[in-house]
């Protein structure tokens, strides 16, 4: 699936199907997603929510893995937010 494809499938979620989600993924399960899933992942949530549902749970290895999968644009735009 593509990353517009996701989110298109993310649209009929409401805050709590979206959090009930994914709470339910093991670490494991973020690690496995692939390019589209970091991709829509990174644009459907704010800079904060995206810091919190993922980066939060990371040591600094894998916040480099999943920054070296997203495209350098959508990452800086994900810093700017978090700097704003």
């Amino acid at each position: 699936m593509t990353a517009e494809d996701i989110l298109g499938v993310w649209s009929f979620f409401n805050d709590e199907m979206t959090q009930k989600f994914y709470e339910g993924l093991s670490m494991k399960d973020i690690y496995m997603f692939t390019e589209e899933e970091w991709k829509a992942a990174i644009i459907g949530f704010g800079p904060s929510d995206f810091k919190a549902m993922f980066f939060d749970r990371m040591d600094l290895k894998g916040i480099l893995f999943v920054s070296k999968k997203i495209d350098e644009e959508l990452v800086d735009g994900f810093l700017e937010g978090l700097t704003v």
